[in-house]
């Protein structure tokens, strides 16, 4: 478990202070997303001592749960010997594009190449 201090819990308790929800069991703010619209970031975190991690991708569907499962950038991050933690966000159809492109400007998530070249999952 990471400590209170490590940048994988900071950028946890942000995005649970910002009112993301995750289906991993390991998170606090559990939920399910069902087949509804909503945007999504796929966080890339070191399995071993959970003490970093980052935003990995974002993006947006209008069905959460089909997208979700088996989403090519979670086995992408788990080849990189890394560990795909899902959080979500409910938002109606209209205003995924826009949000989703907001969390892109965030994050600047390395995973997110439409128009540019892919970056390496740096933690």
């Amino acid at each position: 478990m990471p400590n209170r201090n490590s940048q994988f819990f900071l950028l946890s308790q942000s995005l649970v202070g910002d009112g993301w929800l995750s289906p991993n069991c390991y998170s606090n703010h559990f939920d399910d997303p069902e087949n509804e619209p909503g945007v999504y970031l796929i966080v890339a975190a070191d399995n071993q001592t959970f003490k970093k991690g980052a935003v990995a991708y974002v993006g947006m569907s209008h069905k959460l749960a089909q997208r979700l499962a088996g989403h090519p950038v979670k086995t992408l991050v788990e080849k990189s010997g890394l560990w795909p933690m899902v959080w979500f966000k409910r938002f109606p159809k209209h205003a995924l594009r826009k949000v989703e492109r907001e969390y892109i400007q965030k994050f600047d998530p390395p995973l997110n190449v439409m128009g540019k070249k892919p970056k390496a999952i740096a933690l």
